[in-house]
């Protein structure tokens, strides 16, 4: 059934005339390195505390977006667009309602410097941005807070320090803002 959603009001207040990217996270693992390629996973639907609610990524395949990532995105260190630590090679939606991807770090002095923290086991977490493009919410879902991203698109993936979705990674079971329009949903 389709029906408007207008924003939450505190998302709203805290807006700008275009949506922003977000972003989630998931653990590395370095028994998953292979000639500084890494296959992981980097989104699930699992449920994200917001501020504005629990948001949950739909990994139904038509709802994923992941042409940037298959042009070859950008793995970089926190998110920061100035910190390249290698790239997207292949980006996928499983049978398992998760996304995969396949990366590999440089072989530079940065891309050294994250594989070596992997091997060492300290950086295991990885986070991915994207950019929510539609909503969907049911009424069940309207009474506890949660909305549905149905259509989104995924912009880089980054190796992270703190995570926001922990239930994806490698080796681990396969690991801001919004416009004040209102947002059409199924």
């Amino acid at each position: 059934m389709a029906a408007l959603i207008a924003v939450p009001p505190q998302v709203a207040a805290q807006s700008s005339d275009k949506p922003a990217p977000l972003t989630r996270a998931i653990e590395v693992r370095a028994d998953q390195v292979k000639d500084r390629t890494i296959e992981l996973t980097f989104s699930s639907e699992a449920p994200v505390q917001r501020w504005f609610g629990k948001e949950i990524l739909d990994h139904n395949k038509k709802a994923a977006r992941l042409d940037r990532l298959n042009d070859g995105a950008p793995v970089l260190f926190n998110h920061n667009m100035d910190d390249l630590r290698g790239v997207v090679e292949k980006a996928w939606i499983g049978q398992d309602k998760r996304g995969h991807a396949v990366i590999r770090l440089a072989s530079n002095e940065d891309g050294q410097k994250a594989l070596d923290l992997i091997n060492d086991n300290v950086l295991r977490n990885v986070s991915f941005m994207y950019r929510v493009l539609e909503w969907e919410q049911t009424k069940k879902e309207a009474e506890d807070g949660t909305y549905r991203v149905t259509d989104w698109e995924a912009l880089e993936i980054s190796l992270v320090t703190i995570p926001a979705d922990q239930t994806v990674g490698i080796g681990r079971g396969l690991v801001r803002g919004f416009s004040t329009e209102e947002l059409e949903v199924k």
